[in-house]
């Protein structure tokens, strides 16, 4: 984090600090899986109504 983080502004700098880089993967993995589950539950729901 000696160079910075652009994101909590703890020195200037293009690069996010560990834990704010921690906090963005762990925002991208929720977003993926709720992305994910909407696919899936609209399959489900397509095969149910072709039954």
């Amino acid at each position: 984090m000696e160079n910075g983080c652009k994101k909590c502004e703890a020195l200037p700098s293009d690069k996010l600090c560990d834990m704010c880089e921690l906090g963005q993967l762990e925002w991208d993995l929720e977003t993926a899986q709720r992305a994910y589950i909407e696919k899936v539950n609209k399959i489900l729901k397509e095969k149910q109504n072709e039954l």
